[in-house]
């Protein structure tokens, strides 16, 4: 089976109450993956601020996870992207192949 990346968006941060124009998201990427029934996952955070546009979008259309996410995916283009995706890869990884153990008694 291969990694599920998920993408979310787990905070937001708004320049005021009036316009809420969004500066700045907390983007999390989740990677999962199921081997003989046990279960791997890493996580991967970081704040991205966003550039504000000529022209406002409105808050309850801007406002929703996939758009948000594609926002901060476009900041961090496709080279910061599969940079996150990479590391969460190797971290599963590592999680299915330990270079340590616990001795047995």
């Amino acid at each position: 089976m291969a990694v599920t990346i998920t993408w979310k968006i787990s905070q937001e941060f708004h320049n005021n109450e009036t316009e809420k124009w969004i500066y700045m998201v907390l983007l999390k990427a989740v990677g999962t993956e199921t081997v003989d029934s046990k279960a791997y996952e890493s996580t991967y955070e970081q704040c991205v601020e966003l550039s504000m546009p000529a022209t406002l979008i409105d808050y309850s259309t801007f406002n929703k996870q996939e758009t948000l996410v594609n926002a901060a995916k476009a900041v961090l283009e496709t080279e910061g992207i599969t940079s996150i995706e990479n590391t969460l890869k190797d971290d599963i990884y590592k999680q299915q192949h330990p270079l340590s153990s616990i001795p047995p008694d």
